[in-house]
């Protein structure tokens, strides 16, 4: 099992998927936000057939620059053959993640372990 872990996220191997987690309820700040995404991407592109869980359950306050680079992880996996699940959604951001399109990119799942089954 692999785990990681930033200041402000942690990213956890279960099985044979990741689950990556948001360890504080704000992410505004370009620069962590840009590490974020280059991070994942990073990750995905070492994996063969990703398999990423972004559970956003913690996050309560957030940058669009997040669903910028969720999108750009999304692609990365992608090219990777591998599949990107989001989790946990609070309710309050559900519209925002249907206007950024991100429910035709993935799948979202209302809780993590719904996620990590279907895989």
């Amino acid at each position: 099992m692999i785990q990681t872990r930033s200041q402000l996220w942690q990213i956890e191997q279960i099985g044979d998927a990741y689950v990556i987690d948001f360890l504080y309820q704000s992410l505004l700040d370009p620069l962590n936000i840009e590490s974020f995404g280059r991070e994942l991407v990073e990750l995905a592109a070492v994996c063969e057939r990703p398999k990423f869980v972004i559970r956003f359950a913690n996050l309560q306050n957030f940058s669009s620059s997040v669903l910028s680079a969720v999108i750009r992880v999304y692609k990365q996996i992608r090219t990777c053959e591998g599949e990107l699940r989001l989790a946990e959604i609070p309710e309050q951001f559900v519209e925002v993640f249907r206007i950024a399109k991100l429910d035709k990119l993935t799948k979202i799942y209302p809780t993590t372990e719904a996620a990590l089954v279907k895989f």
